[in-house]
This record gives C-alpha cells, structure tokens and sequence, in this order.
C-alpha cells in the first residue's frame, strides 16, 4: 500500500528525516515531522464519510488522507471459516488434493486449467522456506515443498502503485501513463491481463483488503471485485487487521463459481486474485483469539507476527480450494508487490529505495503435476503477467516486457536475463533504477545522477558501492542499454 516517512536520502544512504508529503490523489499538503495533522480538518470528496484521525511524532504516522473510502460499520457481520489449525494445534493435511501438490497423473489436456494469485504486501523474501529460522509462515512452507520456489524474485519497483502496475498491464512503470504522485492513479486507456482473461472468456475475481486497489485503476478487468466491509480509512500505515476477513470474502467467492461443472473437455476457467495486506504497516499485535505466537516487542517481532497472521488465513484459503472438484487443475501463485526493509539501511518501511530488501520478494509456482524444485536463477515479477496468459493459452501482447515462466517451472532450460527494476520519481521521491544479474547489481540513483555497483555474492546486503573500474563500466553501459529500450512516458498531474 502507499507509504509514508520519506528520508533524504544522497547516493542510497538515509541521512535525514524530512518533512512529510502527503499526496492525497488530488490534493497535496507539507507536515513537518513535529506537527499533528486532524483529518476532520480536511476538506472531503462529497458523498465521503472520513474519520478522524492523527499523526504523531513518536514514530507511529497514522492514517493521512490518501485514500478515503465510505466508513461501513465494523459491526458488519462477518462471514464464517472453516477451522484453520492454530500453532498450537496439529496441522492434518485435507483428505482431499491440496493445491499444489502433484497428483499421480497430469491434467488431461483438455481439462481448462484455473489460477488463483495470492499477493502478499510487504512481504519479504526471507521467509523460513529460504532459511529465516524463524516459523513464521508455516502454511506457506509446507506450500512450497509442494512448488516450484523462485530463491531470486524480484519486484519491479520498492512499492505498491508501480510494481501491482507492471504486473497487471504488462510494461514498467516508466512507460506507463499515470499521474505524478506518490500512490499513482492508471487511466482507463490501459487494458490489464485481467482484462484478456475476460476476452478470452476466463471468469475473472479478486478480493482486496484496501480501496487504493480499486482508486488506482487495478480493479479493471475484474467481473467480480469486491473489498472487505469495516475498513477504517488509511493512506499510508494500515491501522486494520483484515485477514481474516479477506479470507471469508475470498471463500465466498470461489463458493461462487459452484463446481464449475460442464462436458468434459469445456470446464469453464477463472482467475482469483487475493491481496492480503497485514503485514504492511502499521504492525499491530494480533487478538489472544487468533492463537499467533508472541515474536517480541521490536518491530521485526511485530512484523513477523502480522506474517504468521496472514500466513494463517492464506492456508484457510487453499484448505477451502483443495475441497473443490476443481483444485487438481488449479494453479497457485504466491509473492509480494514488494518487501519490507523492518530497518535494513535504517528504512522501516518501503520505497524510495531499491535495496534487496525492498525489491527481492518471495514467488512460489504450484502447478499440478509438476514436481517441487528450487530456481536459482534471478527473474522478475514483469513475468507474472506473461505466465498467467500462457497458462490459459491466451496470447501475450508483444508490447509485454516479461516473459511466461511455465516453460521453464515444467522443465526447460533457464535462460539467464537481465532483471531491471524501475521506480520513477514521483511528488514524494526521486527516481531509481537497478540491474540486476546473477552476481552483481547496478543502481542508478535520481537525484545525484550517479551510479553504484554492487557485488551480491559477496556482498549481499549492500554494504560496499563500487564507483568504479571495469566492471563497473561494464555494467553501468548495460544499465544504460536496458534504460534506453524504455519507452518512457512523462506522468500528468
């Protein structure tokens, strides 16, 4: 989700906290760090109920005006779940095929496949599945033994706006038309996959815990959009806990669709996108009633917390998938739009930056029939959108800059590629830019016009720019050449 708490920042280094920039879709203002803003105070789009809410200068920035949405009583009644085991309680895989575990014969050729597309906010890519000892997504591990599991994924951009843009419509932010803030609004005029999917006649749902979602223009091509009832409304820090929620809409949803049940050979097809948001800030304590384990009080604890959460009721949604009669020709796409920096190079959040952190994401790939495996090899998320049209044999536009993944999850060589990662400057941030290859990684920082060399094999978290010599030169013309294959287009405000 957008963001807050931009920090100066001179050739990828934090020095100082600067003032606070709200964009507010149309409206901008300034907030010095020691001021408190009541957004009773601003004036609100007609038809808007707005709560009132502060920000404070004690670290924790509450809700700015970004996004304003109608205020629907939290009273609502909440849909019901299925039991989901809590982590003090044994795990008992379903009877029935779980997602993403390979039945004992592939999908019959004329069996229409299904995909549902979890994306998780802020999720980093150091999860237990790739060796963070701590438990903290254990249904999304048992998941991945059953995957194929990208180790080197990447976003196209440090948050939300630009990186779910370049997923659904196909190109990098850069070339795509949007205006000039900070949480970006698309036109009309861009056509997402989603929208393909529809054309090609591929039921299309997704359910999402926030409204910047649907303001932004990423609800297009949805024939079934629906947002979680009670959200309190948020610009930046998330002061809801919507998991559970999301995943009673979610389940309703896929209830929905029915068995699906048709002649043999013409089943029809759909696509679900779920967005769980709860690991983006801010990072709130989960209730005793959900039974998630106690990490500590320090932010990454808390951080951890809010993935054990969603990691929860992400299971509670694959167990109610794996009872369809559907599930073994279901395919399951697990990443994030982006990670979390929880203080890598003294960043709390996301943004601004490109740093492994804030762009390196998990991305599982649970086709049916395909067996588990790990894929070293660094590939970006500009693929998702590719893979999903291929997997439904629906033509990719050539004006797509990703390439489908599913050649190589069943199977086939892997090419090595340049990843590039675009985050064009905005009302709130200066532009960046990164190269990434399989040891090495070129960062192009906007407001110095210079660029930074760093050596991932042996210096992983960044600690050392290269200035200069002949790698450096070497990689600095790369940049330059995948710079200039980008079709750039100048935001409007």
């Amino acid at each position: 989700m957008p963001l807050y708490l931009p920090t100066a920042v001179v050739e990828g280094r934090n020095i100082v906290q600067s003032p606070l920039r709200i964009a507010t879709g149309r409206w901008r203002m300034s907030v010095s760090a020691s001021e408190g803003v009541d957004l009773a105070q601003l004036v609100q789009p007609s038809g808007m109920a707005l709560r009132s809410s502060r920000m404070d200068a004690c670290g924790r920035w509450f809700a700015a005006a970004a996004t304003l949405v109608a205020c629907i009583s939290p009273t609502a009644q909440k849909p019901s779940l299925p039991f989901v085991p809590s982590a003090r309680e044994p795990h008992v895989e379903p009877s029935l095929t779980v997602v993403g575990a390979p039945p004992s014969n592939l999908p019959q050729p004329d069996a229409r496949p299904n995909v549902v597309l979890f994306t998780i906010d802020s999720l980093r890519a150091d999860m237990p599945w790739s060796g963070y000892p701590r438990a903290i997504a254990p249904r999304l591990t048992e998941l991945a033994k059953r995957c194929v599991t990208y180790e080197r994924a990447y976003a196209t951009a440090s948050h939300t706006a630009p990186s779910v843009a370049s997923i659904l419509f196909g190109r990098y932010a850069s070339e795509l038309e949007r205006d000039g803030f900070f949480s970006s609004v698309y036109p009309t005029t861009l056509r997402g996959f989603p929208s393909l999917l529809g054309d090609a006649g591929i039921r299309t749902l997704a359910g999402h815990a926030h409204e910047y979602m649907r303001r932004s223009g990423f609800a297009r091509g949805f024939q079934s959009y629906d947002i979680v009832a009670g959200l309190l409304p948020a610009a930046n820090a998330d002061p809801n806990q919507t998991s559970r929620r999301l995943a009673a809409l979610a389940q309703n949803q896929l209830d929905a669709l029915g068995d699906l049940d048709g002649p043999p050979g013409a089943e029809p097809s759909f696509f679900a996108w779920y967005h769980f948001v709860d690991p983006h800030a801010e990072w709130l304590v989960p209730p005793k009633s959900e039974n998630i384990p106690s990490f500590g009080p320090k932010i990454r604890d808390r951080y951890d917390a809010e993935v054990y959460l969603t990691d929860k009721y992400v299971g509670a949604v694959l167990d109610h998938v794996a009872t369809k009669p559907w599930a073994g020709r279901t395919v399951v796409l697990v990443t994030s739009d982006h990670g979390e920096a929880v203080g890598d190079h003294g960043q709390l959040h996301h943004g601004y930056e490109v740093w492994e952190s804030l762009v390196r994401v998990p991305l599982l790939v649970c086709v049916p029939g395909v067996p588990p495996r790990k894929i070293g090899t660094p590939r970006s998320l500009i693929d998702l959108g590719p893979t999903i049209l291929d997997i439904f044999g629906v033509a990719v536009p050539a004006e797509y800059r990703g390439q489908s993944l599913l050649p190589e999850v069943r199977g086939e060589e892997q090419d090595l590629r340049d990843v590039l990662v675009d985050l064009p400057a905005n009302d709130l941030s200066f532009a960046r830019r990164a190269l990434v290859r399989e040891k090495t990684k070129i960062v192009y920082v906007g407001e110095s016009r210079r660029r930074l060399l760093y050596d991932l094999e042996n210096d992983p978290e960044e600690r050392l720019p290269i200035r200069s010599g002949p790698l450096y030169d070497q990689e600095v013309s790369r940049l330059v050449e995948a710079e200039g294959r980008l079709r750039e287009v100048k935001p409007h405000t």
